[in-house]
């Protein structure tokens, strides 16, 4: 199953540092502010220069930010992490984290025994996607096209997602000089490090 999400779909709420935007949530009926979720993948806007994430004990998180820089300090750690638009940091969610700077963000998190990763792929370059494994690909950085099994192909608008899964394809994503920002998970847990790439 290949599911187009439009931008427009996502579900919108604020938080302390500005506004965050539901992409994808499992199981189904699972709600974010009762905590009783396995999967979300939600971007958010940070409004403010400086402001704390929401602490969620119990949740790995995984993040990067889709534009500009931010910088990270967490709880019990003097290092400042600084998180460009190439890099992907995972952190305990149960844990204070102060961000410093403005930029917008995209958040997997994990609860529940669930696993999984967030990465950047480069257009042009083929990746797979497992049958055992469930996946958003976002479109980060432009409009573009998801090519797969030769023939076929889904258009995603700058910001539109995509939710793949019980399907093995071998996809490629175009135009060039862009990337797509895959999250990759299993409910179930289970083993995944980057499985989708070739």
């Amino acid at each position: 199953m290949l599911e187009v999400i439009k931008a427009k779909q996502y579900k919108e709420t604020k938080w302390s540092g500005g506004t965050t935007r539901e992409i994808f949530i499992a199981p189904e009926g699972a709600d974010y502010g009762k905590r009783d979720f396995l999967v979300r993948v939600s971007t958010a806007t940070v409004e403010q220069e400086e402001s704390d994430f929401t602490i969620l004990p119990g949740v790995h998180r995984e993040l990067t930010v889709l534009s500009d820089d931010i910088r990270l300090t967490f709880e019990g750690d003097k290092e400042v992490e600084t998180i460009d638009r190439f890099r992907v940091i995972s952190f305990d969610g149960g844990k204070k984290v102060h961000c410093v700077g403005k930029a917008p963000d995209m958040n997997l998190m994990l609860a529940g025994g669930a696993t999984g990763n967030m990465y950047h792929q480069d257009a042009e370059c083929p990746f797979v996607l497992e049958k055992d494994c469930e996946y958003i690909l976002f479109a980060s950085d432009s409009d573009g096209v998801l090519y797969y099994d030769d023939d076929c192909f889904l258009k995603l608008k700058k910001g539109d997602s995509c939710h793949a899964k019980d399907v093995h394809l071998t996809c490629t994503w175009k135009p060039e000089d862009s990337r797509i920002l895959i999250m990759e998970f299993r409910r179930n847990g289970g083993n995944v490090i980057e499985t989708g790439r070739v």
